[in-house]
């Protein structure tokens, strides 16, 4: 009579998945008496398959619940802009000598990046260009109205351009992450096409208007008088927003690599360094101020650095400026802005490398840590 010996195994054969099959298979070879121990390992393994299945199936269910819970967010942050309102007949055919963007072929109500360089070529400025029906608005980050318009005044000799600065005038609201769950009024004022401008009125008759672009990650920036600001703020709350934190909104600006003047971009950056030649700049519009820099880059091929994304660890370091090394021991790059973010759940940031480096993809440390140079976009916030 086969069955289960003391000191001997329990054959593969009867260790099956289903314990419905591994009972069948065992009462056919062994008798009640002497199969109670395999009995007790087919009851254990019964139960590690429930277990096993309970656990998928939970996962299942609670995960997208989750999902929804982590991406179902709409945040709101506060940004203090830098608004020109430009004037005069010859508007458009001044900014469009003095910034890489073709502003002629612009219409009323619509918006493109741009830069606006010096005569060298490098980056003196990098705006939002915003037409209207007898005005053109440049929209930029903080403190940028003194720079600019020193520069396009000493330009300005005869041509029929005003420049006004508005920036104490108007307040500005960038909205990101998932806008769905606004009611339709709200979804009504929020287009979902680039490089265009929806206008509205609310209640009181104050002019308001948003944009969707990559003013810092894809979102919606809004604009409305000053005075609006609480109400505003008040508003987008009761309808499900979340204010953002300044490091919130600075990891959603490096998840999408969107350069920030003054950060990581300054004087001392070429246009093409900064990976923008798609939305800001125009290779057919003809001649402009720093145009043959932009042209003899593009006749080569490539700059010598680039701005990336890289990912760092998760212990904090005092990050500003901090240098990238190569494997050489050499310096390679510096970083220029950094955040923690929440859905990788470590550091990230923006540098300026040297473009052998990235193409290669040579190993580089940040403090005797390794860090990736990443290209792909990380998971924005959501």
């Amino acid at each position: 009579m086969s069955g289960y010996r003391k000191g001997t195994s329990i054959p593969r054969t009867r260790l099956t998945s289903s314990a419905k099959d591994c009972r069948t298979r065992t009462a056919e070879v062994l008798p009640f008496t002497e199969t109670i121990p395999v009995r007790a390992w087919t009851l254990f393994q019964a139960l590690c398959f429930w277990m096993t299945q309970s656990r998928r199936f939970a996962y299942q269910c609670i995960s997208p619940i989750i999902e929804r819970m982590r991406n179902n967010r709409l945040f709101f942050a506060e940004w203090k802009r830098t608004v020109l309102v430009v004037h005069g007949r010859d508007r458009a055919a001044f900014l469009h000598n003095f910034c890489t963007q073709d502003i002629k072929q612009m219409a009323v109500d619509q918006c493109r990046e741009a830069f606006v360089l010096d005569l060298r070529g490098k980056v003196l400025g990098h705006m939002f260009v915003v037409t209207e029906s007898d005005a053109i608005q440049i929209n930029s980050v903080a403190d940028q109205a003194t720079p600019l318009l020193e520069h396009w005044q000493r330009y300005v000799i005869r041509e029929d351009v005003r420049f006004v600065d508005q920036s104490m005038q108007f307040a500005h609201v960038f909205l990101f992450g998932h806008a769905d769950g606004l009611p339709t009024s709200w979804l009504d004022r929020l287009t979902r096409t680039r490089n265009e401008v929806c206008r509205w009125k609310d209640s009181e008759g104050h002019a308001l208007w948003s944009i969707f672009d990559d003013f810092a990650g894809p979102g919606w920036l809004i604009q409305f008088p000053v005075g609006r600001f609480q109400a505003m703020t008040e508003e987008l709350q009761a309808n499900g927003a979340i204010p953002a934190t300044e490091e919130q909104l600075a990891a959603h600006r490096i998840a999408a690599r969107c350069p920030w003047y003054g950060i990581d971009a300054t004087i001392d950056n070429l246009p093409q360094e900064l990976r923008r030649d798609d939305r800001a700049i125009s290779f057919t519009k003809g001649c402009y101020l720093g145009q043959e820099t932009v042209a003899r880059l593009d006749a080569l091929g490539h700059v010598n650095r680039l701005l990336v994304r890289v990912k760092l660890g998760t212990k904090a370091h005092p990050w500003t400026r901090a240098p990238l090394i190569g494997e050489n021991g050499r310096e390679i790059g510096r970083l220029t802005s950094v955040a923690w973010s929440e859905e990788l759940e470590a550091f990230i940031g923006l540098a300026i490398v040297r473009r052998s480096v990235v193409m290669a993809e040579s190993p580089v440390t940040c403090y005797g840590e390794q860090i990736v140079i990443e290209d792909a976009a990380f998971p924005p916030i959501n």
